[in-house]
């Protein structure tokens, strides 16, 4: 978050872009790496989130689908 906080303080006179702060923020490395552990491995949701940095389930999951406008569950192995 110090990071995001730096670019904000260095950006503030500019249009902050979405996408930038989701970049510096690493939470599009997170989905993806998301995507990725739930078709790769039998980890549970619970897991994945914490791998991926969050300690509630809830939390992750609601961001995931709205940055994919899918559920982790649809990326799951069978």
């Amino acid at each position: 978050m110090i990071l995001v906080k730096n670019y904000l303080v260095d950006h503030y006179h500019e249009k902050i872009n979405m996408k930038d702060i989701e970049e510096i923020s690493g939470l599009s490395k997170r989905i993806e790496k998301a995507k990725e552990l739930a078709m790769q491995t039998d980890l549970s949701f619970g897991e994945i989130a914490e791998k991926v940095g969050y300690s509630d389930i809830h939390t992750s999951s609601r961001i995931f689908k709205r940055k994919t406008g899918s559920s982790l569950s649809q990326f799951a192995l069978p």
